[in-house]
C-alpha cells in the first residue's frame, strides 16, 4: 500500500469508529519494516491533530527509525 493510500484509508476509518458508542480512543499501529513511509512524523502529527477532547487518535509507526 502506498503512503497516500494508507492516509486515505485511515481518513475513511476514523468517522466509522467515532460513531461506535463508547469508543473514545483509536490507535493506529502501522508496521513499516521497509520504511516505505517517507515522512513518518508528518503522518503521525497530521492524524493525531484530528483528535478532539471526546475522541483521541494515536498513531504509532514501527519500527522506529534511528
Amino acid at each position: 500500500m502506498t503512503e497516500k493510500k494508507l492516509g486515505e484509508q485511515i481518513l475513511i476509518d476514523i468517522p466509522h469508529y467515532k460513531q461506535i458508542p463508547g469508543c473514545r480512543k483509536l490507535i493506529f499501529f502501522i508496521y513499516d519494516p521497509d520504511t516505505l513511509i517517507t515522512n513518518r512524523l508528518a503522518l503521525e502529527r497530521d492524524l493525531m491533530e484530528l483528535s478532539s477532547p471526546e475522541f483521541t487518535i494515536c498513531v504509532m509507526i514501527r519500527p522506529k527509525i534511528q
